[in-house]
C-alpha cells in the first residue's frame, strides 16, 4: 500500500513539477530580496572597543599632522582623547580608514549620516575632496557635530552658537554633573561651526549654487579626478561630476546667468553652458532635450534641459562641470555639497 502511494506521488510530481518548482523559485527570490533590503537598511553597528594607549611620540605626531596637513594615517590618539571626554548619550564613535577610491559622499551615505556630520566630527579637515587612501577619520553614529568645550564657554553660549536650545544640549548629553573645557558634547542635526580656514572657504562655495536636477539629490557616479575611461580603458582626467539621473529628470540652472551655448557638442551630446552672474560658468551635458537657446537669460532653478544619454555616454546621467571667475576648474562636488 505504501509502495502504491509513493508511485502515485511520483506520477503526480512528474506531471505537475512546474507547479511546484516555479512558485517555490519565486518565493525564494522574494526571500532573497528581503534579505538584501534588510542588510542595507540595517543600521551600522559602532562597536565599543577598549581604550588604547599611545606613546607621547605617536600622540605628538598625530596632532602635528592634523594641524599642518588636515589628515593623518593614525588618528588613534585624537580618537581616544575625544572618546575619553565625550559627554554624549548613546552615541557610537569609530575610526575609519579610507580605501582606494573612497570619498566622503559615499562614506556618508553608507553610514546614513551627512557630509556635515563627517566635518563636524573631524574639525581639523582642510579639504572635502583631497582625501588619501590610508587616511583615518572619526565617524559618529548620528547626524550632528562634536563640539569641544572652550574656556569660559557656557551652555547658553554654545546653544546660541549652533542655533539650538539649551534643553536640546541637555537631552543629547549627560550634563547633570556639569562640564569643563576640553570635553566634547554632541549636538544632533546641527551643522559644523568650528571649521579650518580652508574648510570655511569650501563651505562658502556651497551658498552659490542650487541643485542642477529639479528632483534634488541623485547619486554621484563619477567624480572630478583621474579615472579609467569607460570607452578606451586608459587613464584620463574627468573634468566634472557625473550625476545619475532618471529619464524624466529635468535639468536646472544652478544660478542666474546667461546661456552662452545650447546645442550639440561632440562627446557631451546635447549640451548647455551658462555664464552666471556670480562669475562662475557651468556645463550640463548628455541631455535628451534642450529648453533654452544661446543668449537667453535664466534664473536660478529654471529648467534648461531634460536628462539623457546623448554623446559619449554609458547611460542616462548629467555631466556637470564648473569653472570659477578665473576660468579654472572647480570640483562640482564642493559646490553641490548642501544639495545632497
Amino acid at each position: 500500500m505504501l509502495k502504491e502511494l509513493f508511485r502515485k506521488l511520483d506520477i503526480l510530481f512528474r506531471n505537475s513539477w512546474k507547479y511546484f518548482i516555479i512558485p517555490s523559485g519565486f518565493l525564494l527570490l522574494i526571500w532573497l530580496g528581503f534579505l538584501i533590503i534588510d542588510h542595507f537598511e540595517k543600521p551600522i553597528v559602532f562597536e565599543k572597543k577598549p581604550p588604547v594607549s599611545y606613546s607621547e611620540e605617536e600622540t605628538e605626531k598625530t596632532f602635528s599632522e592634523l594641524a599642518e596637513k588636515g589628515y593623518t594615517e593614525n588618528i588613534g590618539p585624537y580618537f581616544e582623547k575625544i572618546r575619553s571626554s565625550l559627554l554624549a548619550r548613546q552615541l557610537g564613535i569609530m575610526k575609519y580608514r579610507l580605501k582606494a577610491n573612497d570619498n566622503l559622499w559615499e562614506i556618508a551615505k553608507r553610514y546614513k549620516i551627512k557630509i556635515d556630520t563627517i566635518v563636524g566630527a573631524n574639525a581639523y579637515l582642510k579639504s572635502l575632496t583631497k582625501t588619501k587612501p590610508g587616511q583615518e577619520l572619526i565617524l559618529i553614529s548620528k547626524k550632528g557635530v562634536l563640539h569641544k568645550i572652550k574656556d569660559q564657554e557656557t551652555l547658553d553660549g554654545i546653544a546660541g552658537q549652533y542655533g539650538v536650545t539649551k534643553e536640546k544640549l541637555e537631552a543629547d548629553n549627560a550634563l547633570e554633573k556639569g562640564f569643563k573645557p576640553g570635553e566634547y558634547i554632541f549636538i544632533s542635526d546641527a551643522p559644523p561651526v568650528d571649521l579650518t580656514e580652508e574648510m570655511n572657504a569650501q563651505y562658502a562655495l556651497t551658498k552659490l549654487f542650487g541643485s542642477p536636477i529639479l528632483a534634488g539629490a541623485r547619486k554621484y557616479t563619477s567624480f572630478m579626478r583621474i579615472r579609467i575611461d569607460p570607452f578606451t580603458g586608459a587613464k584620463s582626467f574627468h573634468d566634472g561630476l557625473d550625476i545619475k539621473a532618471n529619464p524624466d529628470d529635468k535639468i536646472c540652472s544652478v544660478a542666474a546667468g546667461v546661456v552662452i551655448f545650447s546645442g550639440e557638442n561632440g562627446g557631451f551630446g546635447l549640451m548647455v553652458k551658462i555664464k552666471h552672474d556670480n562669475g562662475y560658468t557651468t556645463l550640463y551635458g548628455h541631455n535628451s532635450k534642450l529648453f533654452v537657446v544661446s543668449g537667453q537669460k535664466v534664473k536660478k532653478g529654471q529648467i534648461i534641459a531634460q536628462a539623457g544619454s546623448t554623446g559619449r555616454s554609458t547611460g542616462i546621467h548629467l555631466h556637470f562641470t564648473v569653472w570659477d571667475k578665473n576660468n579654472k576648474l572647480v570640483d562640482p562636488a564642493l559646490m553641490l555639497m548642501t544639495t545632497r
